[in-house]
């Protein structure tokens, strides 16, 4: 397991942040596989990159001002997949922040042609 494909992933976790918060729906999009599947609590699971683009580009809407804060990451690669789990912060920008809620996710991802991509990205909430 190279320190340089760990950097990757966890780059590609810090572009699914950004692209979420910001309304990117094909960068977002971009983050997963073809047929990447996304699953979050009380909704059905989000299949496919174009539907993933539908709810990147749709995300700030529902959240004004969200921000995604992602830490203590672990990454166990094996070959051309890999799993990964990191914590979640769900915050509200604002004066003052709002921390809305907290959980974590869980990732299965693959190596591919564009690099890194997550398969499988499952949320679990806290609250």
């Amino acid at each position: 397991m190279g320190a340089e494909e760990i950097m990757e992933i966890n780059h590609l976790t810090n572009r699914y942040n950004q692209a979420a918060d910001s309304g990117d729906g094909k960068a977002f999009a971009e983050t997963f596989t073809e047929d990447g599947i996304l699953e979050m609590p009380g909704s059905d699971p989000i299949v496919g990159r174009s539907a993933l683009e539908v709810s990147g580009d749709s995300f700030p809407q529902l959240i004004k001002g969200v921000r995604h804060w992602t830490n203590n990451q672990v990454v166990e690669i094996n070959g051309n997949s890999a799993t990964a789990s990191c914590y979640l912060l769900l915050m509200s920008a604002g004066s003052p922040p709002n921390m809305m809620t907290s959980g974590s996710y869980s990732d299965e991802l693959i190596k591919t042609d564009q690099g890194w991509k997550f398969a499988k990205r499952s949320v679990s909430l806290d609250s």
